[in-house]
């Protein structure tokens, strides 16, 4: 364990720590997204389509945990790239829906993959039971956070 990473006698931050995780995560992240001129801010994006295609703005960046603004200027990067398109919602005409391009289409099983060896490589060692733990361990600090942030608002 480095020095960095600790805070005292009490052990390592654990917030300091995860921080560091997703750090690491980027840079690995964008390095195997390089090879398809994506962004990691590109890739829970495509990710969301890829799972369920002809979703609001609103509702991809609700899917993906970000801002409005940002999934604005992600969205119109996208759509710059021709990863996708805006449509008229076919229920209600004043909004748009965003579907996925053939371009995008033909990158989904390569984008998936980068997805699944990153995870690969970051869970290495650690039990399926602990990888279990470790979600639902993360989902209850990014649901005790989104908490505390709407609350302050």
């Amino acid at each position: 364990m480095s020095e960095e990473s600790r805070a005292g006698p009490e052990g390592p931050m654990a917030c300091y720590q995860i921080a560091i995780v997703a750090r690491l995560l980027d840079r690995a992240i964008s390095g195997r997204l390089a090879e398809f001129a994506e962004t990691p801010g590109q890739l829970a994006t495509l990710l969301a389509l890829f799972d369920t295609d002809e979703r609001t703005q609103t509702a991809l960046a609700k899917a993906t945990g970000v801002e409005q603004p940002t999934m604005a200027v992600n969205v119109r990067r996208m759509e710059r790239d021709g990863l996708i398109e805006r449509r008229a919602d076919p229920k209600d005409g004043r909004k748009a829906v965003i579907l996925l391009t053939g371009k995008a289409r033909a990158i989904e099983e390569p984008i998936r993959g980068v997805r699944r060896d990153i995870d690969a490589q970051a869970l290495d060692g650690i039990s399926e039971a602990d990888r279990q733990r470790l979600r639902q361990m993360l989902a209850t600090i990014i649901n005790n956070l989104r908490e505390r942030s709407t609350n302050e608002e």
